[in-house]
């Protein structure tokens, strides 16, 4: 009996093991957004470890996060200045037209609620595009909106799940002050790890098989010529383009050979340029 309690493939025990893991990442993501500008590449971080932890390739916590957020710093926090604007304009528009009436009042409040629609779906989905795939960011957008619409019952749940962990966070005192301390030691790092579960299947269609010679050090892909775009309401990247990105380099005859260039520790390929 006491060998099985403490036997560590116990799922007692690899259940705290997960919820230790998402503790750390929900800290490493809190402490990593305080500058505010830097929230695009916590996101993507935590999104890289998560899409691990579904694959059951997690690693060190740690390291993988801030190996994410390395490389997609730029990117990352281009896109979520982007999305930053959107939604300050969105809310400004709003702000403005909350009181008015009229036809045209109203036109612009629809217009208004589908923007921010539309903004939704792509921010519950972005962020997992961008931690899997290498693309442009101008790509990046464009395959985030056709997989959200493509799929919006999956991203409409997604939404809908925030939406019920926030209307029972804000019942009353006792779930505002146990609220806030889930969303401080776990909630955000849960919440990425379920929408992970959801958006999982639609961007496993587009990743090109795992074959030994396929796989980069970090599992990220480029969309696969060959997947089931039409499935998705996603598009391939132009032939033209996709033989320019896999066209094998010239090999350079004055280059010291590759055991003699690689270093001894078997550094990691570098990722692709944001």
């Amino acid at each position: 009996m006491m060998n099985r309690i403490f036997d560590m493939d116990n799922p007692l025990w690899r259940f705290l093991g997960k919820l230790a893991d998402l503790m750390i990442l929900n800290i490493l993501f809190l402490l990593c957004s305080i500058p505010i500008f830097t929230i695009g590449a916590s996101l993507t971080g935590v999104y890289y470890v998560c899409l691990k932890i579904k694959e059951q390739e997690e690693g060190y916590i740690v390291r993988n996060f801030f190996k994410s957020f390395k490389q997609n710093f730029v990117q990352s926090t281009i896109i979520w200045l982007i999305m930053l604007a959107l939604g300050l304009l969105l809310g400004t528009e709003f702000y403005m037209y909350r009181d008015t009436t009229g036809t045209f009042a109203r036109v612009i409040k629809g217009m208004i609620v589908v923007g921010a629609v539309m903004w939704t779906m792509v921010f519950f989905v972005i962020w997992a595009m961008q931690a899997r795939f290498y693309n442009s960011i101008k790509n990046t957008f464009i395959n985030a909106i056709l997989v959200a619409f493509a799929n919006a019952p999956r991203t409409f749940a997604m939404i809908g799940l925030l939406i019920g962990v926030l209307f029972i966070y804000t019942r009353n005192e006792f779930t505002i002050s146990y609220g806030t301390l889930y969303w401080i030691l776990v909630g955000f790092a849960v919440q990425v790890l379920a929408n992970v579960y959801l958006v999982y299947p639609i961007i496993e269609k587009l990743m090109p098989e795992k074959t030994d010679a396929d796989l980069t050090p970090d599992n990220r892909f480029n969309v696969d010529e060959t997947a089931d775009f039409s499935a998705l309401g996603y598009t391939s990247i132009p032939e033209e383009e996709f033989r320019k990105m896999h066209e094998p380099q010239k090999e350079d005859k004055t280059a010291p050979a590759a055991d003699e260039a690689a270093p001894a520790s078997g550094g990691e390929v570098p990722p692709a340029s944001e």
